[in-house]
């Protein structure tokens, strides 16, 4: 599902990135916020972007992703990097294996296909997790 399409905005690091996905999460009901989630955001040459989807809503601590769903709005719309991002409900925004497995399954769908994915965050509880910089960072309440 499109959440946003051809926004003025500019991705320059991991804050923006984490900024957009917490202010289109912050509008969703309590119930769903709770839910894990999966977004990408597809950008231009610029690093304007060009959509916010959200790729799936699963549960408590999971969601189902594949490259299929992943990739299919990058491919139409011809982005030219992709920025993945996905939050934990529990708060810890720190990888799971899963998770690290399934980032390395994506970067290397996105170099086969010519959309590379520039980061992945994860977000919890007032922090995040970007697999670019390998750490978590606390963002200022």
């Amino acid at each position: 599902m499109i959440l946003k399409e051809n926004l003025n905005e500019k991705i320059t690091g991991a804050r923006d990135i984490y900024n957009l996905i917490v202010s289109i999460l912050a509008t969703e009901n309590e119930v769903d916020q709770k839910k894990e989630h999966y977004w990408v955001i597809g950008t231009d040459t610029k690093g304007k972007v060009l959509y916010v989807e959200l790729v799936t809503l699963g549960i408590l601590d999971e969601c189902t992703v594949h490259p299929r769903e992943v990739f299919r709005l990058a491919i139409q719309k011809a982005c030219k990097w992709m920025f993945l991002v996905h939050n934990h409900p529990s708060g810890d925004p720190e990888p799971s294996r899963q998770d690290e497995r399934n980032h390395v399954r994506m970067v290397g769908v996105g170099d086969l296909v010519g959309i590379p994915v520039r980061d992945e965050l994860i977000i919890g509880a007032g922090r995040y997790y970007s697999f670019l910089s390998t750490m978590v960072e606390e963002v200022d309440q």
